[in-house]
């Protein structure tokens, strides 16, 4: 796991053990590895906040993959995005206001990122991404 997925986790209370299994078991089967030329790129999966709501919750931890293959991982973020997009009206999670490498990365994906002082975790600002489906 690269080291700001790592802090980001820890903020939340987790070590990157705990955060891989916590959100895997929370996915109810709808997690993956993402394989960049035969190593894991990333694990994401979806969880889904409930059946009335038809909202997703997204997410991703990455490892050093993504640094060395970007073009790669762009590709298949978009292809795992559009898949989301068709199943849950909206996706919505928080990211570290830290982390502006995950910022960058889900505003170019089409997150409104929300940059407010509303959520915080352990005393660090979090802010909330949000993306519609296409239901």
């Amino acid at each position: 796991m690269r080291a700001a997925d790592k802090l980001e986790v820890a903020q939340m209370g987790f070590t990157p053990y705990e955060a891989l299994v916590r959100s895997i078991m929370l996915s109810g089967g709808e997690s993956w590895a993402m394989l960049v030329r035969g190593k894991v790129a990333a694990i994401g999966g979806i969880m889904a906040l409930g059946l009335l709501t038809r909202a997703g919750v997204p997410w991703i931890l990455t490892g050093n993959e993504v640094i060395r293959h970007p073009k790669e991982f762009w590709r298949l973020s978009k292809a795992s995005l559009a898949v989301f997009r068709t199943r849950y009206a909206l996706l919505t999670n928080v990211v570290d206001s830290r982390y502006e490498t995950s910022i960058r990365w889900l505003r170019r994906l089409g997150f409104k990122v929300e940059m407010n002082d509303d959520i915080t975790i352990g005393g660090v600002p979090f802010y909330r991404v949000t993306l519609r489906g296409a239901l």
